[in-house]
């Protein structure tokens, strides 16, 4: 297992990146707090994060996701969710939308540098566990 690193170095970008495509889970910073998370499309990395927290599966899981193209990949927008998006992301703002997925609570796009799946370096969207339930 590869040393934790504290900055977002693009070289620590693209590592974590690496790891996610992979299939194996990466912690990072959001803006309120750390999250576990894992690629978004494969449902090993995605068991994986239930199995390590030990959260219950009728407990779903949050997408980040680098912005609303690939939102919509994973649920369907109404035009209210369009609007929201278009005016707060990126940004901490979650969206609950109809999932394409029985899994998943909702998706966001986060704000700033260092997140392995920003700007598309993963070129997935990433779950991790909400913040309101730390399991």
């Amino acid at each position: 297992m590869p040393a934790p690193t504290s900055a977002a170095t693009p070289q620590a970008i693209a590592e974590a990146a690496a790891h996610l495509r992979a299939g194996r889970l990466v912690a990072f910073p959001t803006e309120t707090v750390y999250g576990l998370g894992g690629d978004a499309t494969n449902e090993r990395a995605v068991a994986e994060i239930f199995s390590v927290k030990g959260r219950p599966r009728f407990n779903p899981l949050i997408v980040h996701v680098p912005g609303l193209a690939q939102a919509e990949n994973f649920a369907v927008f109404n035009a209210a969710a369009h609007r929201a998006a278009a005016r707060f992301w990126p940004g901490p703002l979650s969206l609950v939308v109809r999932d394409r997925a029985p899994d998943r609570r909702a998706v966001r796009q986060p704000l700033g540098p260092g997140k392995p799946d920003r700007g598309g370096a993963c070129g997935r969207g990433t779950r991790r566990q909400s913040r309101d339930d730390p399991r």
